[in-house]
């Protein structure tokens, strides 16, 4: 009698240590997947600042150049920024 439930008390205790097993290789995993970015590497490449609601910036980390959005009481526009360095496209 005490080997039955000796048995029964190993297999739920096995069962609870592949389920939280499971569930950690499960979690590594998928954080794994979003941190290795695309086949290039350019994860985080574009960055967005903004100071206020009217002053938006999006930056080419890669390049430097950034874009700034402009808006005024009747339009909204996005101008192209050389970046620091007055470098190109």
């Amino acid at each position: 009698m005490a080997l039955i439930h000796w048995s029964r008390n190993s297999g739920i205790l096995v069962a609870a240590i592949f389920a939280v097993g499971g569930f950690l290789v499960g979690s590594s995993s998928s954080q794994e997947a979003t941190t290795r970015g695309t086949a290039d590497g350019e994860v985080g490449r574009y960055q967005m600042m903004a100071a206020h609601a009217n002053d938006l910036k999006i930056i080419d980390t890669k390049t430097g150049r950034y874009w700034q959005r402009l808006t005024s009481e009747t339009k909204e526009r996005w101008d192209e920024r050389p970046g620091p360095l007055g470098g190109g496209k």
